[in-house]
């Protein structure tokens, strides 16, 4: 009786282990269901701002209005004054916003600064004096509408080849949005001689990357020094007075109710009349009758400050010693770093070495591309030594703070300095020039005219010295040059 049990429990063991194994083959052979089918993984969204941006060495802004002449398309309504028919087609500075991965919709894009003003954007967006604002923006792979016609070879063309999406705002849609900035902003990146090369020298309160300083060498090619950072200047502390002053500003979310309001849309093409040379907001009727007479007793005549009366008052005063013919220069704390030379490059070599930098920051082909086509135009100059540095990120967030709503999966912001009048051998050319002003021959003091008004801000400081010259030839044309700076836009 016994071992008849043994042999049953041991039968059914056998047997148990069997379904098993047969359980485990069937589930390993039969085919997985539809409805099992692993779900592909979306595309990150993503966006992407390059900026380029070009600064005078003795200017007070980038992508200032005077620098260069708008090369944009017509469709685009820039407030720059048109280039030229030979020039139409030259890369200026300007700044892309770019859209990949999986399309989204309902998209707010804003950008706000507190200093400066928009002077171009495409597609149409809400502008008011501080802030740009493309609304409930669609994104897609396809073209919902046909982009405005651009010429055909416009230097912008190729953006329309791209793989981006098209972004649709206010019923316009392009290959993402473009924006012409101009904001206020001190030079504090200088060049210092040293030796045969440069020292870098940051005054600023944000490091500085990416450094690189472009000497041409008279045959397609140019000699370059560079650097990979130069550090900030430490600052004291904020108190904690300022902080709350901080803390009390307007709200993001205040911005977006602000710009928003359908009762406040801009004009067809995209602009207010409120949009301000200094980037404030104007003031209500009320508030400027209210205060005009106030005004009018407290601060100086128009007379006094524009115009032909403003520069003959300025140079009474330079002449009489009230004001210096130059800016006094403050004992300001410097970092500085000796920039290594690179050796001399080929134009394809230069922007070679920025593609890759550039991807390095998030940049795809799209986006670089379109920075070095800028940067071939307007850095690599066969007449002058540029230095051309990228912002810090954290700096680009204080002076042009963006938000995009909902956040994307993944947002890379860049911006490409571009310094013109950087060169420390410029000043002892121009007071060459000064001198040449005032010579015997009537055609080297016209030469020389010229090329200080293409100078332009660089020449300023020498000028406002020659104004106190004792030659009448020199000072009458210091004279003409100074109000040709102070009426060009």
């Amino acid at each position: 009786m016994t071992h008849s049990l043994t042999q049953m429990r041991s039968a059914l063991t056998r047997l148990s282990l069997s379904l098993v194994i047969l359980a485990t083959a069937i589930l390993c052979t039969s085919p997985i269901n539809a409805d099992d089918e692993p779900v592909a993984t979306p595309d990150p969204f993503t966006v992407r701002d390059a900026g380029v941006y070009l600064l005078s060495a003795y200017g007070t802004n980038l992508n200032d209005r005077g620098l260069f002449k708008s090369t944009l398309p017509g469709y685009t309504l820039s407030r720059r004054p048109s280039a030229s028919r030979s020039d139409a087609n030259t890369p200026t500075p300007l700044s892309l916003i770019t859209f990949s991965g999986s399309p989204a919709e309902d998209i707010d894009v804003l950008l706000e600064f507190d200093n400066g003003r928009f002077l171009s954007h495409w597609p149409p967006a809400r502008m008011r004096s501080k802030r740009l604002l493309w609304a409930s923006l669609n994104t897609s792979i396809d073209a919902p509408e046909v982009p405005a016609r651009m010429a055909d070879g416009h230097w912008l063309s190729p953006l329309r080849e791209d793989e981006r999406l098209f972004a649709m705002c206010r019923g316009r849609c392009d290959r993402g949005l473009i924006y012409d900035a101009e904001l206020k902003y001190s030079p504090h990146v200088t060049l210092e001689r040293d030796g045969e090369g440069f020292r870098v020298q940051n005054k600023g309160d944000f490091p500085v990357h990416d450094v690189h300083v472009y000497r041409p060498t008279g045959d397609g090619q140019w000699s370059v020094w560079s650097v990979a950072s130069v550090g900030a200047v430490k600052k004291v502390k904020k108190s904690d007075k300022e902080g709350d002053s901080e803390a009390g500003e307007e709200s993001a979310e205040a911005v977006f109710d602000d710009a928003g309001d359908e009762g406040s849309d801009s004009k067809e093409d995209g602009t207010d009349d409120d949009n301000s040379a200094d980037g404030t907001e104007a003031k209500s009727t009320e508030v400027a009758e209210s205060t005009a007479e106030e005004a009018e007793a407290s601060e100086p005549s128009e007379s006094a400050t524009t115009g032909k009366g403003g520069l003959a008052g300025f140079i009474a005063k330079v002449k009489s010693g009230e004001l210096p013919s130059t800016p006094k220069k403050e004992d300001e704390d410097s970092v500085a770093a000796v920039a290594d030379p690179v050796g001399v490059v080929t134009v394809d070599e230069a922007l070679q070495s920025w593609t890759q930098r550039l991807h390095d920051q998030g940049m795809g082909d799209v986006e670089s591309n379109h920075i070095t086509t800028i940067l071939k135009s307007q850095a690599l100059r066969t007449d002058a030594t540029m230095l051309v540095y990228r912002m810090d990120e954290s700096q680009l967030e204080k002076l042009l703070p963006m938000e995009v709503t909902p956040y994307p999966d993944r947002l890379y912001r860049v911006a490409i300095v571009i310094v013109q009048d950087a060169d420390p051998d410029l000043q002892s050319r121009i007071e060459a020039l000064v001198k040449q002003l005032g010579d015997d021959a009537w055609p080297q003091r016209v030469a020389a005219q010229e090329e200080l008004a293409e100078l332009g801000l660089a020449a300023k400081p020498k000028l406002e010295e020659a104004i106190k010259s004792d030659d009448a030839e020199v000072v009458f044309r210091a004279e003409q040059l100074l109000e040709l700076m102070q009426t060009t836009p």
